[in-house]
């Protein structure tokens, strides 16, 4: 009796384990960015500089990442459509926001290539997600529906690459 290891179920609880993973970082480093920065913000005279706090809150990555990895976070307590297609989206987001960073000019080689491999790693994940098991066993999404899907979380993962994109490119001032 021989069982297989590498199972849609088996694969999908690996890739939301990932997220979970990721989130409780992202919100532990959020709590502790936003304690320190309160600090910072308290002033030595008595006075409270808020727009600082809430600047650097924002704009120097500490909501934002949050309220971003909570799209997957959700999508991975949803079995359908919606929540496959957020999780999905969100894995494209990672390679569109990586991809922005990928100019072999400004890098290091070897911070290049492990750039490379995370990319690489992240669109193996989208392959994975798009396997019949997964796609059609679980989310109950078929092959015609397929290309739609896909096209729709590309476009999600776009625009939140683009909306984070303009929030660090542009500042309050």
């Amino acid at each position: 009796m021989s069982k297989k290891l590498f199972t849609g179920i088996n694969i999908l609880l690996a890739i939301k384990t990932l997220v979970l993973i990721l989130f409780i970082i992202m919100l532990i480093h959020s709590c502790y960015g936003i304690q320190n920065d309160y600090w910072l913000a308290n002033n030595y005279d008595g006075s409270f500089n808020f727009v600082l706090l809430i600047d650097r809150m924002i704009f120097r990555a500490y909501v934002l990442p949050i309220l971003i990895i909570l799209l997957p976070v959700i999508g991975i307590f949803i079995n359908n459509k919606a929540g496959w297609v957020l999780l999905t989206s969100y894995f494209y987001f990672l390679v569109f926001n990586g991809a922005f960073r990928l100019k072999m000019g400004e890098l290091m080689p070897s911070i290049f290539f492990v750039l490379l491999g995370i990319l690489l790693f992240l669109a193996a994940i989208i392959f994975l997600m798009n396997l019949k098991t997964i796609r059609n066993d679980i989310y109950k999404i078929s092959k015609s529906q397929q290309i739609m899907h896909n096209i729709f979380a590309t476009i999600v993962g776009i625009i939140i690459t683009l909306g984070v994109a303009i929030i660090h490119n542009y500042p309050p001032s």
